[in-house]
């Protein structure tokens, strides 16, 4: 685990050169910033039942190519834009990690496949009311939806509830103390729009 760790930092930085996998100036702190921080979803993650754990937005490869190197399957990452998808599939094939790239945007409905899903997770994508948004085709009142936020989560969740009914928890960050992971279950729509 700790080898592929290793060669995923090194494989980031090579690739920061030209790609911005993430922000340059988190490259210094990149094990506590980017590591740690998608490794503390762990125990927020539901038990494996072989349904799909999907990273939403995975960019760099945080939080999803961590879990997938955890252990955490089967586990699928979305990303649109090409360099960084490739960059996930390099660093999959490098390290022998398995796990499911879609180079797509969110919204293809070709992910809908993957329904139910047992979890969604995104870091640094979106607003929580546009990631309950594109985690609604994928969720039953089952999944588990984990999100790590900044220090507006709260504000986030006041918004998503006008639009949305559910269940969720904060669990305080590792990594920042003004964040917090936001674990959502029971999704329902408030309104027939929320889902467009």
């Amino acid at each position: 685990m700790a080898g592929r760790l290793a060669v995923y930092a090194e494989q980031l930085r090579l690739w920061q050169r030209k790609t911005n996998l993430v922000a340059p100036s988190t490259l210094d702190s990149l094990w506590h910033r980017h590591f740690l921080d998608s490794w503390q979803i762990l125990p927020l993650l539901p038990e494996p039942d072989g349904r799909a754990v999907v990273d939403l937005g995975s960019g760099g490869g945080f939080p999803g190519l961590v879990l997938a190197m955890a252990g955490c399957n089967p586990v699928h990452l979305v990303e649109a834009n090409g360099k960084k998808a490739g960059f996930l599939r390099y660093v999959a094939a490098q390290t022998g990690t398995d796990v499911t790239i879609h180079a797509c945007r969110i919204e293809d409905p070709a992910l809908s496949g993957l329904a139910p899903v047992a979890a969604v997770t995104a870091r640094a994508c979106a607003a929580l009311q546009q990631l309950l948004a594109w985690a609604a085709p994928l969720v039953d009142p089952d999944s588990r939806l984990v999100f790590l936020k900044g220090q507006s989560w709260r504000e986030e969740i006041a918004a998503a509830e006008r639009d949305w009914a559910f269940a969720w928890s904060a669990t305080p960050s590792v990594t920042d103390p003004e964040a917090a992971i936001v674990t959502v279950t029971a999704l329902e729509p408030r309104r027939p729009h929320a889902l467009a």
